[in-house]
């Protein structure tokens, strides 16, 4: 058996955050092409579900979009639960959510700095360890 059989998703459930566009959309397209069925999970839904209608259109897997503020402990609590129901497990996440303020470091608010932070650090804290947990109690897992 050969590498890329190896890395075969067949059967396994899971979710990107950020998946609407960029590296998720890329990392999502890939994880359909490997067998994987799908939620994309981003705060603009309207570019997730339209994202989501591509990669299930070009895979044949089953790719859907959740609304998720993945700074918000329960938006992340109520996202893992749907996209578990829907699935019918969990077996991966990519927290993938990340933005990029674009400011001089003399220019740049405190607000922004914290928004920065919130997005590309806490979430990944909150999305990992909701995620986590739910595998933990359900047999396992990747993150």
């Amino acid at each position: 058996m050969g590498i890329i059989e190896k890395m075969r998703l067949d059967g396994k459930k899971g979710f990107v955050t950020g998946g609407a566009r960029g590296i998720g959309k890329c990392t999502a397209t890939a994880f359909a092409e490997a067998g994987a069925d799908l939620a994309i999970v981003d705060l603009d839904l309207e570019t997730a579900e339209q994202t989501a209608k591509e990669i299930a259109e070009a895979t044949g897997r089953k790719v859907f979009a959740v609304r998720c503020d993945v700074t918000k402990e329960e938006d992340v609590q109520a996202m893992v639960d749907r996209v578990a129901e829907e699935l019918g497990g969990l077996d991966f996440c990519h927290a993938n959510a990340g933005i990029c303020i674009n400011a001089a470091a003399e220019e740049m608010t405190y607000a922004q700095w914290l928004k920065n932070i919130d997005v590309n650090l806490n979430s990944m804290f909150l999305t990992d360890t909701i995620a986590g947990r739910y595998m933990l109690a359900h047999g396992g897992g990747s993150i």
